[in-house]
């Protein structure tokens, strides 16, 4: 095997392994369609879900619109946690769906979690929840290499030494 061969090795086997822990989980509702709340309404979205190893970092992303006028205010919950509020202000169809996230790292239960959704103040108007999604980000983390990704970066460069002390 050639020095070019094994390098590109090395290489590929490194950035495999890079990406193998880059890549976002998401756990989805799927499209739930048009899924009205009417008067302002109440609606719950159940996520079964387990945090993936070396998550620092949990999201929850929401697709939402206006129904019917007037504008709605929703209270968002995360099992049974306030997180915050949105505005249903902009039609779900036209001019397309509003999205709005929420940091819930530290929130999540193994298992299944509930995401409620209560409309409030005097506004009696229309909403449709369309998504609602659960994001794992290991990339807002620190990277600390494991154990076996450094055997096999050591044994690599021990290669490449090996294959170089032959060629001279």
């Amino acid at each position: 095997m050639n020095k070019n061969k094994i390098a590109s090795l090395v290489f590929g086997i490194s950035c495999f392994s890079s990406l193998a822990n880059a890549v976002p989980v998401t756990v989805s509702s799927g499209d739930l369609g048009y899924n009205v709340i009417d008067n302002a309404g109440s609606y719950d979205v159940l996520l079964n879900a387990v945090s993936p190893d070396n998550t620092l970092a949990s999201f929850l992303d929401i697709t939402y619109g206006l129904w019917n006028s007037p504008n709605v205010d929703v209270s968002v919950f995360f099992n049974s946690i306030l997180l915050g509020s949105l505005t249903a202000d902009r039609g779900y169809i036209s001019p397309g769906p509003e999205n709005l996230s929420f940091d819930v790292s530290g929130l999540l239960l193994d298992g299944v979690n509930t995401i409620s959704f209560d409309g409030f103040g005097s506004n009696l108007g229309d909403y449709v929840i369309g998504q609602v999604d659960m994001r794992y980000d290991s990339s807002a983390q620190t990277s600390v290499p494991e154990p076996g990704s450094l055997v096999l970066l050591s044994m690599g460069l021990l290669g490449l030494r090996l294959v170089r002390k032959k060629l001279a």
